[in-house]
């Protein structure tokens, strides 16, 4: 029995041993924070894939050993054993344990879009939640803007709250900008307080990044636009 750990590219590229060791430096030398990521699975085609070439690898390594083997046993200098042929190898691809998601640097010095953009943005980011909610197993729906949050969420396998804003950008951006209100009742509710940032959001592909109890979690500052905020952005190190 053998293992190793792979790093598989939403592509279906597979990367092993310096390569994926090279990947991952890349990965925190520019590491812009880390999220929680929930019930992470492999699509059935991107598990099929990498097998296939995991198996591809190893039979180059193996096929000369082999053929040297076999010309040994045919020329009498060595007895038949039972050294598995490269068509027997089982290859299987667990779970996977982390993933690394590479972030577009947003473009700089971009107008503000108009308010009726920013409201079809949020209320698509609330839409996405929504069904990431649903999908996980849990009950969400949307509250009253006075309740100074977006999702009740529960789970009602172990009766877990949680208390979910959404923040939406149509591009790359990876920050959240949090009203006073909505700062204070974040830092009330700690753990039961969950942040999703919803971005790239127009590109057709938009993904997401939670976070727990984002004032301990997250860097933060405070600035004044007409009220104060609070503008929070991912930590650069690892929890």
């Amino acid at each position: 029995v053998y293992s190793e750990p792979i790093g598989i590219f939403a592509s279906g590229r597979v990367v092993r041993g310096a390569d994926l060791l090279a990947k991952i430096s890349e990965a925190l030398s520019k590491c812009i924070g880390a999220s929680i990521e929930e019930h992470l699975s492999l699509k059935p085609e991107l598990r099929a894939s990498a097998a296939s070439r995991v198996r591809e690898s190893l039979n180059k390594v193996l096929s000369p050993i082999t053929s040297y083997r076999t010309n040994l046993q045919r020329s009498g200098l060595r007895d038949r054993d039972s050294w598995p042929s490269e068509s027997r190898l089982e290859i299987e691809v667990s779970q996977p344990f982390g993933l690394i998601r590479f972030v577009k640097e947003p473009p700089k010095n971009v107008a503000e879009p108009p308010e009726d953009i920013k409201r079809r943005v949020e209320e698509e980011a609330i839409r996405i939640a929504l069904k990431i909610e649903a999908d996980e197993g849990r009950i969400a729906t949307p509250v009253p803007e006075s309740e100074h949050y977006d999702i009740k969420s529960i789970d009602p396998r172990t009766g877990e709250l949680r208390k979910i804003e959404v923040k939406g950008h149509a591009g790359c951006e990876v920050y959240a900008e949090l009203t006073d209100e909505e700062a204070k009742l974040a830092g009330k509710e700690g753990e039961r307080y969950w942040l999703y940032i919803v971005y790239d959001v127009k590109s057709g592909s938009p993904k997401i990044l939670k976070f727990r109890d984002p004032i301990k979690t997250m860097n933060w500052k405070i600035f004044e636009r007409v009220e104060r905020r609070w503008l929070l952005w991912p930590k650069n190190k690892l929890p």
